[in-house]
């Protein structure tokens, strides 16, 4: 009977390295496209703020109807002057959506030289799910939308709430009477309102996506600069936003790689989580491609 010696440090240290080489190397070049929202998100961008240049528009226009000398009126606004405001903003909204649909192309555009790299065959691994992983993936994506309407109107509420105190700074009251309390109370409950009503509808769209791609398994792409999935390139670190933290886990039957993204926001930053599913016979490689993503992206385990 033929025995193995035993695997010293060196042989460990010799197999990790080819495992390593061997996800490095050049793959066979992906054919098909791999398309990407960027453009979409642009033109919709770019859609929003000619209405919204529209409208303001239309404000102006009415404001100049009621009262050729409108002017902005700070003590004690009229119809006219309310209008011009409104027409005014309108148009710094207008501008500003205009910025970032230039931005949604610049960073589209960004992407998709990653991507070239990408079709080139220069990528870690590519993994393609059976129907019933993809399934028990997108079962627990719905889960996790559960709970976004109630976030939403919480967060809806604090700023209804905020917005009330602020106005009592800004217009301090002597004496203020139940009908000044109730009428804050009731901008609360608009906000609440509103904070539900558009968790709800994100929600709605939301589950209506994710069963749209129930059918049809997606095959994640694992890059050395990033990875593709649904239709968007995530790059590990690009400006304003860094990969942050990266878990393998599993979720009962379901193994995933857990990206959390730090994104730069005005007043600090926010956290981004993207989930993509493992299948059972990528493991070992999973394993592999996750040590390796944390030593080239410097994240957390």
């Amino acid at each position: 009977m033929c025995t193995l010696p035993p695997t010293t440090p060196a042989d460990r240290e010799l197999i990790t390295a080819k495992f390593d080489a061997q996800l490095q190397s050049r793959k066979a070049p992906i054919a098909e496209s791999l398309p990407i929202h960027n453009t979409a998100i642009a033109k919709w961008a770019a859609v929003a703020s000619g209405l919204i240049l529209v409208a303001g528009l239309a404000c102006l226009q009415i404001a100049k109807w009621i009262d050729p000398a409108v002017k902005f009126a700070e003590d004690s606004p009229t119809t006219a002057s309310m209008l011009l405001f409104s027409g005014s903003v309108a148009f710094i909204v207008s501008l500003a959506m205009i910025l970032v649909a230039v931005i949604v192309l610049c960073c589209g555009a960004w992407c998709e030289t990653h991507l070239r790299e990408i079709k080139n065959g220069i990528y870690y691994a590519r993994w393609t799910c059976s129907a019933e992983e993809w399934r028990a993936y997108i079962d627990n994506e719905t889960a996790d939308l559960q709970g976004l309407p109630f976030y939403s109107a919480m967060s809806a509420s604090v700023v209804g709430l905020s917005a009330g105190l602020l106005s009592v700074l800004v217009w301090p009251l002597d004496t203020p009477t139940s009908t000044v309390y109730l009428a804050m109370v009731g901008v609360l409950l608009v906000f609440l309102a509103a904070g539900w009503t558009l968790g709800t509808i994100i929600k709605g769209l939301l589950h209506k996506s994710l069963d749209a791609r129930r059918a049809t398994p997606e095959a994640p792409i694992i890059g050395l600069t990033g990875f593709y999935f649904n239709r968007q390139f995530h790059a590990y670190r690009m400006p304003g936003r860094c990969l942050n933290k990266l878990t393998f886990r599993r979720k009962g039957q379901l193994y995933l790689f857990e990206f959390q993204f730090k994104q730069q926001i005005k007043n600090g930053y926010c956290y981004i989580d993207v989930r993509i599913p493992i299948p059972v016979g990528k493991l070992a490689e999973a394993k592999r491609v996750y040590k390796m993503i944390k030593k080239t992206a410097g994240v957390e385990a």
